[in-house]
């Protein structure tokens, strides 16, 4: 099976954001190392366990460039390169995130839409597109859900996911899909376990490069690299095409 790749923003592994989501998740995808179980959670532990079944395999992250095979003549080393190379000419900035129902799910989303993260998640469309193998048969019906929408097909044709440009979404995934009443019930629960954390914006400071060798197993980190641009980029006026 042809290895997969994927460009997520992910929080610095010291950072206590990063070390308690995992922990959460009960897997640590910069280290691929099960965390222990958080104590002092009131639900039961089968009910978390359905909840993070899903989260837990791509580890704790936002998709800005998702899952893809390499295009031919493409390598690791390059993609590599050019994500430190694009990172190079950015600066770290901050964005309130709170947790949020996203549908049958739930998630560390914005406060407020922010124009910074919609920016930097199109950059990495574009930047990142000639690494991009075209889409499978497989994956593009995987892909073309029900519910799309037409332009969400049209973006799945061009850029090979639904929720990219205007249909993109900043979120960092805490759950999978659930009922009804357990989701208000972990909610509740994970309201509480980020409340003191998500006091202060979190910082937005460097992208990861992930790497899954087969379907069946989980995404592990390859590289992080850090925004380290010494002056922010003034900001272009998104494209209104795809």
């Amino acid at each position: 099976m042809t290895s997969r790749y994927a460009i997520y923003y992910c929080p610095e592994r010291d950072t206590r954001l990063w070390q308690l989501a995992s922990a959460w998740l009960g897997r640590d995808a910069s280290t691929d190392h099960d965390t222990p179980a958080i104590e002092q959670l009131s639900m039961p532990q089968g009910d978390i366990d359905t909840a993070i079944a899903t989260p837990s395999r791509y580890g704790f992250h936002a998709t800005l460039v998702a899952p893809f095979e390499l295009a031919d003549h493409r390598s690791e080393q390059q993609l590599c390169d050019a994500l430190a190379g694009f990172c190079s000419n950015y600066t770290p900035f901050t964005t309130p995130l709170e947790v949020q129902r996203l549908h049958h799910f739930l998630a560390l989303a914005p406060v407020v839409p922010d124009p910074d993260l919609d920016m930097l998640a199109e950059s990495c469309l574009r930047a990142f597109d000639i690494f991009r193998a075209p889409l499978s048969n497989y994956d593009r019906a995987r892909r073309d859900t029900p519910d799309l929408s037409r332009r969400q097909r049209e973006l799945l044709t061009r850029w090979g996911y639904p929720y990219v440009l205007d249909a993109f979404r900043f979120h960092m995934s805490l759950t999978g899909a659930l009922p009804p009443d357990l989701l208000a019930r972990m909610q509740s629960e994970l309201r509480a376990l980020f409340s003191d954390l998500l006091r202060t914006p979190v910082a937005i400071a460097g992208l990861t490069l992930v790497k899954q060798t087969d379907r069946d197993k989980p995404f592990k980190w390859i590289r992080q690299c850090s925004f380290t641009a010494d002056n922010v980029i003034s900001r272009q006026s998104r494209s209104a095409h795809a």
